[in-house]
């Protein structure tokens, strides 16, 4: 098996993440706006979604290494 110490820190990361997400005004604006966005908009907006949680994942990451 796994390290104990090392699960618990990646258990600790992806809630931490979790709530970054449902807390990122940003991420929420985005959110409330695609459906009103034509299609062309919508899928710009689903990939600066994916950009935000993936630069959210990385601070995340590197607040585990301090």
């Amino acid at each position: 098996m796994g390290d104990p110490k090392q699960a618990n820190q990646v258990e600790s990361m992806l809630k931490g993440l979790l709530r970054q997400q449902n807390n990122s005004p940003r991420a929420n604006l985005l959110i409330a706006l695609l459906p009103f966005l034509s299609e062309q908009k919508k899928a710009k907006a689903e990939k600066y979604l994916k950009i935000l949680n993936t630069s959210e994942l990385i601070n995340t990451f590197r607040q585990l290494e301090k």
